[in-house]
């Protein structure tokens, strides 16, 4: 007769010490394994991308094995978790199309990357934009965006006559009620910038301009706009165009990404009317509307376009901003101020010297806008259609000039937007005729005089 013995007879239910310790590794590193940025599947082809996926502790690291390698690999960085809540940037080396099934396969609240914007690379026009909800409440970002993009638009067409409109401008918006923030992406067809560093020079001048009000079209009021209150007391309005975001090497945010501890990832903002070219679409590396948009977010990728754009360049000494010492003992204080007390694109309440000003400026100009200041009574006229300046005796290239009408005194001036143009003197008040004046008129029903 033979007996059954349980299992449990000859093995013990409870678990060795060593056996649990496995275990909680075995948990640990499946649970690690997750965090890290590993891609999907790549796939090697002699005609296809690299399958390069190195990471590295330091960054200049990464950028000089780009360097080496090349192959349209690119520079990425990442943040991932350590001792709590604190985070830890890595950078890894790999192909866009790598990084994108890498980026979409991961958690949102994981997705912590950042594209390097190496120096002396061939890059797009980008704009971080952000302001503190509550310290402007009365600030409206999707119209200060549209205020920013038309002057971006002048700017293009006056420098380089190149044609952008809203539908070659990706928008990402990563707001928070507390927090405006979006990015623009210029996709322009046949221009690409030299490098980061010219375009920091691009947007600086281009915001000099807007501090100034001197963007055709756009009026005053809405210009004064694009300044906000940072918050802190006793300080001046600043822009809401983060300008530190040009400098070398810059970490610039994914499609889709979040900041570290942060909810807020960059999303397709409403007000985007940019979509990519179909040709990205339903292919092996770009095969979704996502990766295509992915692709375009990207600041210095370009695909096999390239060798076809044309290099934008902006030098360092082409803003003009007055800001030097030198400069500004040079330069002759100005009779208008920064508050205007009235502007406007029709007529002003000074009909005559409307008509004398416009006068003097036909057949070839017109008066574009004009702006009262009360402080000083004088009113500026900007001028479109002619940019001769009398005191160069020629045009200037790219500044557009102003006449200035001082009420009290009845004279004029012509001057232009040029801080170097006449910085050591300015030509003399010419008096207005008095046909042109309106006060004369009040005396056109009193009897004439004729002197003996």
């Amino acid at each position: 007769m033979s007996t059954n013995f349980p299992v449990n007879t000859f093995y013990s239910n409870k678990k060795s010490k060593r056996l649990l310790e496995l275990e909680v590794k075995l948990e640990q590193g499946v649970s690690e394994s997750k965090k890290r940025p590993l891609p999907p599947l790549l796939t090697s082809s002699l005609l296809g991308h690299p399958t390069d996926w190195k990471i590295f502790h330091k960054q200049a690291e990464a950028l000089n094995y780009v360097k080496q390698r090349g192959l349209g690999l690119m520079t990425f960085a990442f943040e991932e978790q350590i001792n709590g809540n604190e985070g830890r940037r890595k950078f890894v080396v790999t192909h866009p199309t790598n990084m994108w099934k890498n980026h979409i396969c991961r958690p949102p609240d994981k997705r912590c990357s950042y594209e390097v914007i190496p120096m002396e690379t061939h890059c797009k026009l980008y704009f971080d934009l952000e302001f503190n909800k509550l310290a402007n409440p009365a600030s409206d970002g999707d119209k200060m965006v549209e205020t920013l993009m038309t002057a971006s638009f002048w700017a293009f067409e006056d420098i380089y006559k190149l044609k952008v409109t809203k539908a070659d401008v990706l928008v990402l918006d990563a707001s928070t009620p507390a927090k405006f923030s979006q990015h623009l992406i210029y996709q322009i067809s046949d221009g690409a910038f030299q490098d980061n560093n010219h375009v920091g020079n691009f947007v600086k001048y281009l915001m000099m301009e807007v501090k100034e009000c001197r963007v055709p079209e756009i009026s005053v009021e809405d210009q004064q706009k694009l300044f906000v209150e940072n918050g802190k007391e006793e300080t001046e309005p600043v822009s809401f165009c983060d300008q530190s975001v040009y400098t070398k090497n810059r970490n610039f945010r994914l499609f889709l990404a979040s900041k570290f501890g942060k909810k807020a990832p960059l999303i397709i903002a409403k007000t985007n009317m940019y979509l990519p070219n179909r040709a990205f679409y339903n292919n092996e590396d770009w095969p979704t509307v996502d990766a295509a948009f992915f692709n375009s977010s990207l600041i210095t990728y370009f695909g096999s376009c390239q060798s076809e754009k044309r290099l934008l360049t902006f030098d360092s000494n082409k803003c003009k901003e007055g800001t030097s010492s030198d400069s500004s003992k040079r330069r002759t204080p100005s009779p208008e101020t920064k508050d205007p007390s009235l502007n406007g694109y029709s007529a002003s309440p000074w009909i005559e010297i409307d008509r004398f000003i416009a006068g003097l400026v036909a057949p070839a100009g017109t008066v574009r806008q004009w702006v009262y200041f009360e402080s000083t009574e004088t009113i500026v006229y900007h001028i479109h259609g002619t940019r001769f300046c009398s005191t160069i005796g020629r045009e200037h290239k790219r500044n557009n000039i102003k006449y200035v009408v001082n009420i009290p005194n009845a004279t004029y001036f012509q001057s232009c937007f040029d801080h170097d143009c006449g910085a050591t003197s300015r030509p003399l008040p010419q008096p207005i005729p008095p046909e042109h004046l309106p006060w004369t008129n009040l005396l056109t029903d009193s009897p004439s005089f004729d002197p003996i």
